[in-house]
């Protein structure tokens, strides 16, 4: 993941990529989670340092139809199993 945020990061033009990133910050999930209402998947990577277990705990928290899966890692998190768990997902609400 690294890698291919520094190819990212190489590839832009960083005025636009400030412009966009200047642009989000007052953007809050928080704000806005309860108003949530139709079911919602929420995966969490805890043992990942690039992303944000206790952020998606905290977002998970304040769906009140939410189902949340821990992944631990990131090869499960980007590879077919989460897929799976999507398709799955999607299919128990059929």
């Amino acid at each position: 993941m690294y890698l291919i945020n520094c190819r990212i990061l190489d590839a832009d033009e960083p005025r636009r990529l400030g412009l966009t990133i200047r642009a989000l910050k007052p953007y809050r999930t928080g704000d806005c989670l309860e108003e949530i209402s139709v079911p919602v998947l929420v995966a969490g990577i805890s043992k990942d340092k690039f992303h944000s277990h206790d952020e998606a705990l905290k977002i998970s928290a304040g769906i009140s139809n939410c189902t949340y899966i821990d992944l631990e890692d990131n090869t499960r998190a980007h590879g077919g199993e989460m897929a799976e768990i999507i398709c799955a997902f999607i299919d128990s609400l059929k």
